[in-house]
C-alpha cells in the first residue's frame, strides 16, 4: 500500500510532536540541589537592571532548600574576554568556563534593553555538564532596579524554578517574641527579624523550627507550589499597656471624712445626752415648786428620789460633755484633713505648693500664729 503525501505529512508532524514533548520533559527534569555559581548577567545597555536581577537570583539560591550559592566576583563578560569567547558563549566556551570555575553547573545570562517599550529582556541559562543548555526568557519594566523589589523577587523565583525544575512556596514564620534562627528539615534558613521570617521552601511537607534561647519551637507545614502559608510558633509577644502615671490613694482625705463622720455622730450623741439631762432637771424643778415651803421632798413624800435622779442627770451631763467635746475635736480635725488634702503640683522651682499656710508672728509683748487658707 502506497502512502499519500498527506499521510507522510501527518507522520512527520507526529514525530516532531514526540521530539518536542521529549525535549520539554528533559528541560523540566529536576536538577539535583547542590552548589551553584550565579555569574553576573552581561549587558551593554542595562547595567542597573542586570545587577539587580543577578542579586535577586543569588538571594533566591541562598533561600532554596538544599542549594548552596558559591560566592564569586567573576562576571560572564570577564570570563568570555579572558577565554577569548564570543559575547554570547557557545557550547565549547561554556565548557571552558566550567573548567575555569571548577564547577559542573552555573547560571549565566544576557540582558538587553528596549528603550521604546521601556522594558528589559533577560535570557538566563543553566549550564550543566552532559546536559543540553536550558534557557528562560523574562521581559519586564526597566524601572525595576532594586534586587529587593517584590516584583524582581518573583521574577527571580520563577526563573530559578523553571531552570532547575523545582516548584516552591512561601512560608511566613511568626515566632512572637522569640529570638533565634529558622531551620527547615534541619537546614538553616536565616535568623528571625523581630520574631518573623519569610522563607522559600520546595513544595511538600516540611518541619519548620526556630532554634535559639529557650526550648526549640517547631511545626509541620504543607507547602503548595506558588502559594503562601502562615505559621505561628510560640506564645504571642507580651502587650505592655500604658496605664499612665501612678496616682496614690487619697488616704488623708479618706481619714478626714471618717473623722467628720465620727464628729457628727459624737455631736448628735452629746445632744441626746444633754436632752436627757435637761428633761430630768425640768421634772425635779416642777416637783420642788409643788412641795410645801420649807419642807424637803423626802419629808413630804410627794417628789421623786432626788439622789437617783441627780445621779442620772449628772451621768447624762458628763456623757453629753464627753460626746460633744470628742465630736467637736474629730469634726475639726476631719475638716482640716479634707481642706489640706489636695494634689501636689510642681512649681517652676520643683517644690510643692499647699493651700494652708502657717504664719507665726512675734513681737515685744508676745506672739501669735495666723492661719491663711487659700480656696
Amino acid at each position: 500500500m502506497r502512502l499519500t503525501r498527506s499521510t507522510y505529512a501527518s507522520l512527520l508532524l507526529f514525530v516532531a510532536a514526540l521530539l518536542l514533548v521529549s525535549s520539554r520533559a528533559a528541560a523540566v527534569e529536576p536538577v539535583r540541589p547542590g552548589p551553584l555559581h550565579i555569574l553576573e548577567i552581561d549587558t551593554d545597555t542595562a547595567d542597573d537592571q542586570a545587577e539587580a536581577l543577578t542579586g535577586a537570583l543569588r538571594s533566591r539560591v541562598r533561600s532554596a532548600t538544599g542549594w548552596q550559592l558559591i560566592e564569586t566576583t567573576q562576571s560572564l563578560s570577564m570570563l568570555t574576554a579572558a577565554l577569548r569567547c564570543p559575547q554570547r558563549p557557545d557550547p565549547a566556551c561554556l565548557q571552558k568556563i566550567a573548567d575555569q570555575l571548577k564547577v559542573d553547573r552555573f547560571m549565566w545570562g544576557i540582558m538587553t534593553k528596549n528603550a521604546a517599550q521601556h522594558q528589559v529582556v533577560a535570557e538566563v541559562h543553566l549550564f550543566a555538564r552532559g546536559k543540553p543548555d536550558d534557557m528562560v526568557r523574562e521581559a519586564y519594566s526597566d524601572n525595576v532596579k532594586d534586587q529587593n523589589d517584590d516584583t524582581l523577587r518573583k521574577i527571580a523565583q520563577r526563573v530559578f524554578e523553571r531552570l532547575v525544575g523545582v516548584a516552591t512556596g512561601t512560608v511566613n514564620v511568626d515566632a512572637g517574641a522569640a529570638e533565634g534562627n529558622v531551620f527547615v528539615d534541619g537546614a538553616p534558613k536565616g535568623p528571625l527579624d523581630k520574631g518573623r521570617a519569610t522563607v522559600q521552601i520546595a513544595a511538600g511537607n516540611h518541619l519548620v523550627e526556630v532554634r535559639g534561647a529557650g526550648a526549640p519551637l517547631s511545626q509541620n507545614v504543607a507547602v503548595v507550589a506558588g502559594a503562601s502559608a502562615d505559621i505561628r510558633l510560640g506564645p504571642p509577644a507580651p502587650v505592655v499597656e500604658d496605664v499612665g502615671p501612678h496616682t496614690p490613694a487619697p488616704v488623708k482625705k479618706i481619714a478626714g471624712w471618717v473623722l467628720v463622720g465620727v464628729g457628727v455622730v459624737g455631736l448628735v450623741a452629746g445632744a441626746v445626752e444633754f436632752a436627757a439631762w435637761s428633761k430630768v432637771k425640768s421634772a425635779n424643778d416642777d416637783e420642788l415648786r409643788r412641795t410645801p415651803q420649807g419642807t424637803t421632798c423626802q419629808a413630804a413624800g410627794t417628789c421623786p428620789d432626788f439622789d437617783s435622779n441627780n445621779a442620772a442627770a449628772k451621768s447624762d451631763s458628763a456623757l453629753g460633755g464627753v460626746f460633744v467635746g470628742a465630736g467637736a475635736v474629730a469634726l475639726a480635725v476631719g475638716v482640716y484633713l479634707i481642706v489640706t488634702d489636695h494634689p501636689h503640683t510642681e512649681s517652676s522651682a520643683g517644690a510643692t505648693t499647699s493651700r494652708l499656710h502657717v504664719l507665726p508672728a512675734f513681737g515685744p509683748h508676745g506672739g501669735r500664729v495666723d492661719l491663711a487658707l487659700a480656696f
